[in-house]
């Protein structure tokens, strides 16, 4: 029952067809401008909704992450991030980039840490949207492993010019407007272009995500969908940090990761 199930959900996000007439390095550029076009005004927010299905127990999820570059009170570049995953309706873990520091607080364990990457006293130093991009990444979990991927598909500094997929031994296909990796029947990833007007250049719209896995005697299936919304960051974005009450420090801040 468990595979019929899988097998209908890999269905509902369309069948796997064969390579289109773009050659991977093509659809790999194609990807790249996207990009470029997708994180031009620095400001984007992702929102994710999804589901984990392990043989009948369900568990919904969450995430929704606001992103933001630019110049702060003072007049010096900085990058601010706000994320918050949600699990059967309670919020379990939030990551915040307040300029200076990215805390990562723990809601479950009620704990939360933090590393710096600006600078509090002056202008940030070279690498912050780096080191900020990379602490995420190092302590992302979870489902939120993709989003933060994608934050820093788009924002890195100094990428080398081409997209890559997130499984590198995926297979590349393209039907119309949208993108897709996909190992098998256990794994796909769809990408959907969008042009905002006829003339527009493409930009990423979405993301649609399938994967199952054995666990124990039965599978593991993960699906969701990320709508991509790069503009202005609507008022409810808050990039600031306040433990809650009793929220235990785990000891001194962690040093920032180096970034090549």
């Amino acid at each position: 029952m468990t595979r019929a199930v899988t097998l209908l959900l890999i269905g509902s996000l369309g069948a796997v067809g064969a390579h289109g007439q773009m050659s991977p390095a093509e659809i790999r550029a194609r990807m790249y401008d996207a990009y470029v076009i997708s994180m031009g005004t620095g400001r984007v927010r992702l929102d994710l909704t999804g589901v984990e299905r392990i043989g009948k127990q369900e568990t919904p999820f969450s995430l929704r992450s606001d992103w933001m570059m630019g110049l702060d009170a003072s007049g010096n570049p900085g990058a601010w991030l706000d994320l918050t995953l949600t699990q059967n309706g309670a919020l379990v873990q939030r990551f915040v980039g307040d300029g200076v520091t990215l805390w990562n607080h723990r809601l479950g364990r009620n704990e939360y840490s933090g590393y710096t990457y600006g600078n509090p006293d002056g202008p940030a130093a070279a690498g912050f949207i780096g080191r900020l991009l990379k602490g995420l990444q190092q302590q992302s979990r979870g489902v939120a492993v993709w989003p933060s991927r994608l934050l820093t598909d788009l924002f890195t500094p100094a990428q080398a010019g081409t997209w890559r997929p997130w499984m590198p031994s995926a297979a590349l296909t393209v039907e119309g407007d949208v993108v897709s990796e996909a190992i098998d029947k256990t794994y796909r990833v769809d990408y959907v272009l969008v042009r905002p007007t006829k003339e527009a250049p493409e930009q990423l719209d979405e993301v649609r995500f399938f994967e199952t896995t054995p666990f124990g005697g039965d599978f593991r299936t993960v699906l969701w969908t990320l709508k991509v919304g790069p503009g202005p960051i609507p008022d409810d974005a808050d990039f600031t940090f306040m433990p809650s009450p009793g929220a235990r420090a785990l000891g001194t801040q962690i040093g920032a990761p180096k970034v090549p």
